[in-house]
């Protein structure tokens, strides 16, 4: 069973993709193996270029279009909503451990917020979540659980794996 951690936060430059990079090292240095998703919030984003082989074959109506080089697969899949559930669908498929969402997804077990000041972290908190990320735990109240990405990786980690004792395989 794979376990799905969703690392969200407010804006750019807040250090999601930091902890993102963190955790992910991390967790493949205590082979674990890891996918992640990127959510991306640009309405008409698209990864393929106009143009392109691979543009002209999903313009011509293929529903899936994969590009293989000797060093990556890349699969573009057209669809119509629930983009980070057509990404899992995807990843189900790699016998992976984990899954990091790099955005907000509520049906993850693990949720983890980022952000730079307490302030900016009310606006966001679920409910229930593991830890804080910051650049700048500095700026939060001593009573949260705030860990800073880059000096803290390995307890974060720990604090995950801990989490997800029982979840797992």
């Amino acid at each position: 069973m794979v376990l799905i951690i969703s690392v969200f936060g407010h804006g750019r430059r807040c250090g999601k993709t930091t902890t993102v990079e963190v955790i992910v090292r991390e967790l493949t240095k205590r082979n674990y193996k890891v996918g992640c998703i990127k959510k991306i919030h640009i309405e008409n984003f698209t990864i393929d270029k106009e143009g392109k082989d691979s543009y002209r074959h999903a313009k011509a109506g293929a529903k899936l279009v994969a590009t293989a080089s000797p060093k990556e697969i890349a699969v573009i899949r057209k669809i119509q909503d629930n983009p980070v559930e057509k990404a899992l669908e995807l990843m189900l498929h790699d016998a992976l451990d984990f899954v990091i969402i790099e955005g907000r997804y509520d049906k993850a077990k693990i949720k983890i917020p980022v952000a730079r000041s307490y302030e900016e972290a009310k606006k966001i908190l679920p409910m229930n979540f593991l830890f804080i990320s910051s650049l700048t735990p500095e700026k939060f109240p001593s009573y949260l659980k705030v860990l800073h990405p880059l000096k803290d990786a390995e307890k974060m980690v720990e604090m995950i794996i801990s989490q997800s004792e029982g979840m797992l395989f």
